[in-house]
C-alpha cells in the first residue's frame, strides 16, 4: 500500500492542508508519525523537521507518487489512492456523484401533520422556526426529551393544507407518541402516510432528469401531477449532491419512476451518506444523542438558538452558552478497513470514542465516522483505531468529508 521513495522537500504546495503538508514532504507543521507512540501536530521549525524527515514513518494512507511532469510546478507530491470497492458499487456512486440514481427509503417513514393549528402546535416542539414555513417550503428539526436528548429527526415541507413529514422509521412511534401526549385542545392531526412509496432521486442531474417527466415545483415542495395521479415532489438532499423525495401513491407511478432511473445499492448509498456528513439513526444517533453532538454543520440546519421555548431548549441553551459538548460525531479517514463498533484510543486517553459508521470510498479511501470525545474532535488529529486483530493509526475530519465549491 504504501511507495517508501521519499519526496523531495520543499514548500507546502497547499498550506491550509495538515494532510497536504504531511504528505507533500514540507514537515514543519507536523510532527512524523512514530511507530509504537500517537502524534500530534505542533509547530517545529524547518531545521527539526528536515532532520526528521529521512526518518519519517509512511504515511496512514494509501499513497500513490506522481511524476513531477503530472505534478507540474508542485513537484512530487503524493495523493491518496482510491479504494477498490465492489463493481455494483462503484456504479452506484458514480450516479450519485456525476449523474442520479435512484434510492429506496425504507428506513424512513412518512407522515402528514394536518390541522389548522399544525404550525403553531408544531412551533412549541419543534428544534427550529416553523411558524414561518410559508406553502412550498421545507426545513429540517429534531423532537428532543425535556433531558435535550433526540427523539427523532425529522425533515418537513409545508404542502398549503397540511405539512409532510420523513422521519426515521425506528422513531416512527416515538413521533406519534409525542404528537398525541402534547396536542391537547390543538386542530392537529397526525397520520401515518402508508398508501405512499417513498423514493428518492439523488445526484446533481436529478433535477434536469425529473423535468422531463413532469414539471418540477418552484420551491421546495408541490403536488404535481404524473402518471394519471398526483405525486409529491419534495426537495431533499440524502447524499450531498442535492435531489428529490418522490411520495407516490399508484404502484403505476411507482413503476414508471423505477423505470427511468437506475437503483443504487444500498452500499454506494451508505458511501455517499458518509461523505456528505449525514447522520444514520441507530447508527450514528439514537435517544441517547443531544443534538449539539452531531457536529456544527447538523445544529444550524436542524437547531434554531433564536426562537421561542421548545421541549428541550433549556439544555440546549445551556450547552450553547457553555461553548461545547463532551463529545462530537467527527469523520475518520485511514489506510485499511474501519470497523463499526471499535474502540478508538488518544494520547490523552484509551476511551476516546467509538466507531459508528465506515465505508470503503473510491475518492477518500477507507473513510469512518465516530462519536469522539472533545479532546480529539479536531481536524488532522491522529487517533488509533482498537480492534481485536491489533490497532492502527486513523485521522480525524470534520464533517462533511465531501467538499463543495
Amino acid at each position: 500500500h504504501f511507495s517508501r521513495e521519499r519526496p523531495e522537500a520543499g514548500p507546502c504546495p497547499h498550506p491550509h492542508s495538515r494532510l497536504s503538508c504531511q504528505i507533500s514532504g514540507d514537515f514543519s507543521r507536523r510532527r512524523p508519525l512514530e511507530i509504537g507512540r500517537y502524534s500530534r501536530s505542533y509547530e517545529e521549525t524547518a531545521k527539526d523537521a528536515e532532520q526528521k524527515r529521512m526518518h519519517e514513518r509512511p504515511s496512514s494512507y494509501n499513497m500513490e507518487r506522481f511524476s513531477r511532469d503530472a505534478a507540474g510546478d508542485r513537484g512530487h507530491v503524493w495523493m491518496p489512492t482510491p479504494s477498490i470497492i465492489s463493481n455494483p458499487a462503484l456504479a452506484g456512486y458514480r450516479l450519485l456523484r456525476e449523474d442520479c440514481g435512484r434510492l429506496a427509503l425504507p428506513t424512513h417513514a412518512a407522515i402528514f401533520l394536518l390541522g389548522d393549528d399544525r404550525k403553531g402546535w408544531l412551533q412549541g416542539q419543534a428544534t427550529q422556526n416553523v411558524r414561518s414555513l410559508d406553502t412550498g417550503a421545507s426545513t429540517s428539526f429534531c423532537f428532543c426529551e425535556a433531558t435535550g436528548h433526540l427523539i427523532t429527526i425529522a425533515d418537513a415541507w409545508e404542502l398549503g393544507d397540511r405539512i409532510a413529514l420523513t422521519v426515521p422509521r425506528d422513531t416512527l412511534d416515538a413521533t406519534l407518541g409525542r404528537i398525541e401526549t402534547m396536542v391537547i385542545l390543538e386542530d392537529v392531526v397526525a397520520e401515518v402516510a402508508d398508501g405512499h412509496r417513498l423514493l428518492s432521486i439523488q445526484g446533481p442531474k436529478a433535477s434536469a432528469r425529473l423535468s422531463e417527466m413532469f414539471d418540477l415545483p418552484k420551491l421546495d415542495a408541490g403536488r404535481v401531477p404524473f402518471a394519471d395521479t398526483e405525486i409529491l415532489v419534495l426537495r431533499s438532499n440524502r447524499t450531498g449532491m442535492g435531489g428529490w423525495d418522490l411520495w407516490l401513491p399508484t404502484i403505476e407511478a411507482a413503476q414508471a419512476i423505477e423505470a427511468a432511473f437506475e437503483e443504487v445499492s444500498s452500499e454506494a448509498y451508505e458511501i455517499a451518506r458518509l461523505e456528505a456528513g449525514i447522520p444514520e439513526w441507530g447508527k450514528d444517533a439514537n435517544g441517547r444523542t443531544l443534538p449539539p453532538e452531531l457536529g456544527s454543520v447538523f445544529l444550524p440546519r436542524h437547531v434554531s438558538m433564536n426562537k421561542g421555548c421548545y421541549v428541550g431548549q433549556e439544555v440546549l441553551q445551556r450547552i450553547h452558552s457553555r461553548g461545547h459538548v463532551n463529545k462530537v460525531w467527527m469523520g475518520l479517514v485511514a489506510d485499511r478497513p474501519i470497523p463499526v463498533g471499535a474502540k478508538i484510543a488518544h494520547l490523552r486517553r484509551d476511551d476516546i470514542g467509538t466507531v459508528t459508521s465506515a465505508a470503503d470510498s473510491p475518492d477518500f479511501g477507507f473513510i469512518g465516522a465516530a462519536v469522539i470525545r472533545h479532546e480529539a474532535a479536531f481536524d488532522g488529529e491522529i487517533v488509533r483505531i482498537v480492534t481485536e486483530e491489533g490497532t492502527f493509526d486513523a485521522e480525524v475530519r470534520p464533517m462533511p468529508l465531501l467538499r463543495l465549491g
